[in-house]
């Protein structure tokens, strides 16, 4: 009897995501699906080393849509990803997906916590890749307005979805610190937030809100680049957004001090010297200066 599983517990934990999001939206998942089995690699111009590794190897996690047809590769990046064999497997796929315009979403266990309530990242970008599919369908069929612009946080529903808006997750953090603005807890009615990028498509995002006259609370977000075309931008932003209800909730509580105005603004500044800004919204006070 072979006791070798074909999924580790991540990879098991990363299958039940996968497969709970496309069975809403009528999609199938299939694990250890050969590249060649997805690519036309028949003279398609890659090289010989290419194409004998596309016959050997596979992605951990496929998923198609209800007509079997390939959309993205999901794999999962674990400890052994830093070494250097599996390193240069994991170039040799990127690579292929780039000739042949396939996405491809690299995750890890960070993108299996359940970090905003009932959701998690890896949930979240499956079911916005599934909505803005949707929506560029809709607006090929006259639905929707070519100009109407994708952005997963305006979705007011979607197959499986238990609330409005479900793909807004910092909506109810918002809410809340909206809520202590009015009560005369903290000064700022909103807080501010700007998300940058590296020339590899790295997001970075930084929120903060003032807590009293001397400093507020600041959360941080990073969204390494990725081959998947929806969702990082928003993805990093709503990340740190929602992150600030721990950080203020502790500073009320007296159980960690303010971050200093000034030290704000200064690491603000740096990100906007030093990456490019994607973008920026200012309720607070406390602005960067631009």
């Amino acid at each position: 009897m072979q006791d070798r599983k074909l999924l580790n517990l991540s990879e098991q934990l990363t299958h039940r995501r996968l497969q709970t999001v496309a069975q809403s939206w009528a999609g199938y998942v299939f694990p250890k699906v050969r590249l060649a089995d997805i690519f036309p690699i028949n003279n398609s111009g890659i090289s010989s080393a290419h194409f004998t590794f596309a016959l050997k190897s596979h992605f951990d996690f496929t998923l198609a849509d209800g007509e079997y047809y390939p959309q993205f590769a999901v794999e999962f990046d674990g400890q052994y990803h830093s070494e250097e064999l599996q390193a240069a497997r994991d170039r040799t796929k990127n690579e292929l997906c780039d000739h042949f315009d396939f996405p491809l979403l690299r995750v890890n266990d960070s993108f299996l916590d359940s970090r905003f309530g009932q959701t998690d990242m890896l949930s979240w970008l499956t079911n916005v890749w599934f909505c803005a599919r949707e929506h560029e369908c809709q607006q090929q069929t006259g639905g929707i307005s070519h100009e109407d612009i994708f952005d997963p946080r305006f979705v007011i529903s979607h197959p499986g979805a238990s609330k409005e808006f479900p793909l807004w997750i910092s909506r109810g953090v918002q809410g809340w610190l909206r809520g202590l603005w009015s009560k005369q807890k903290i000064p700022d009615f909103g807080p501010c937030h700007i998300v940058v990028s590296d020339g590899a498509g790295t997001y970075r995002a930084l929120a903060w809100i003032l807590v009293n006259d001397q400093g507020g609370a600041v959360s941080r977000a990073v969204i390494q680049a990725q081959r998947f075309p929806y969702g990082l931008r928003e993805g990093a932003e709503e990340l740190a957004l929602y992150g600030l209800r721990s950080k203020v909730q502790s500073i009320l509580d007296g159980t960690s001090p303010v971050v200093p105005r000034q030290a704000i603004q200064e690491e603000a500044q740096r990100l906007l010297g030093k990456y490019k800004l994607r973008f920026g919204a200012y309720l607070g006070e406390l602005r960067p200066e631009m």
